[in-house]
């Protein structure tokens, strides 16, 4: 198992030496995924508006947001600190989600395994903590969009 830590971490590490590469990370439990997904591409939009680009959405196959992200690029209101919640549409996502078999792709594979890293450090193991896994998280904190959450040190958005 010791070798396989090792590999998982330099794999990590290598996701984060991908020109360009920001990792947005998002933690809720199963009750609340849909509103993390929503709360998720929000913070997406934004970091596309900040930076006068466009985002494409890769997912496996499995639950479908599609319906969600096209009601959210028509009616999306935000809170505001302000005075009454704002719609702000979803403009900076170009196109439906992509969908594919996890498998079949080295990308999805890699986003997995940034998903399992957080998932072990806020539920670490005793079996993987014994080789450091629920620290591999924190290799990934060059990449992280921390801006994504304020409150949280690695931006870690929750629902």
């Amino acid at each position: 198992m010791g070798a396989r830590a090792r590999l998982f971490d330099f794999t990590l590490t290598g996701i984060t030496r991908i020109p360009g590469v920001q990792i947005f990370n998002g933690y809720a439990h199963k009750k609340k995924e849909e509103k993390l997904f929503e709360y998720l591409m929000n913070r997406i939009q934004k970091n596309m508006e900040n930076a006068g680009s466009q985002a494409l959405i890769f997912s496996d196959e499995g639950k479908s947001y599609d319906s969600m992200l096209r009601k959210l690029r028509r009616v999306n209101y935000i809170p505001s600190r302000y005075g009454a919640p704002r719609n702000v549409p979803l403009t900076r996502i170009v196109e439906d989600i992509v969908y594919k078999k996890s498998e079949a792709s080295y990308f999805i594979q890699a986003a997995d395994l940034a998903a399992f890293s957080l998932l072990r450090f806020k539920h670490p193991t005793e079996k993987l903590t014994k080789y450091g896994v629920d620290k591999s998280f924190l290799l990934l904190e060059r990449a992280m969009v921390k801006d994504a959450n304020r409150k949280d040190r690695f931006g870690i958005v929750y629902a």
